[in-house]
């Protein structure tokens, strides 16, 4: 029973949607951190192979019921805007 995924397509858009958004997010930041075209070409490489092991947690994640959710954190005695 472990080998079966079961998704929403809500579920799934949702997936994606976050794992496309950190991949950006990541690579961008590879740009600002990189001038070396091979080492960027490296980089960009691996990320890429990083977020598709993100999005194979997170399928596996949502298919147990599980969801993800965003904490706001503040410091103590901090006002919420």
């Amino acid at each position: 029973m472990d080998d079966i995924i079961i998704l929403t397509k809500k579920d799934l858009v949702n997936i994606l949607s976050d794992a496309s958004r950190a991949a950006v997010g990541k690579l961008m930041k590879r740009f600002d951190l990189h001038l070396d075209r091979e080492i960027l070409k490296s980089e960009c490489k691996e990320t890429i192979y990083e977020s598709y092991r993100d999005i194979k947690v997170q399928l596996e994640c949502y298919s147990k019921g599980l969801q993800y959710y965003n904490v706001d954190l503040q410091r103590p005695n901090s006002k919420k805007e």
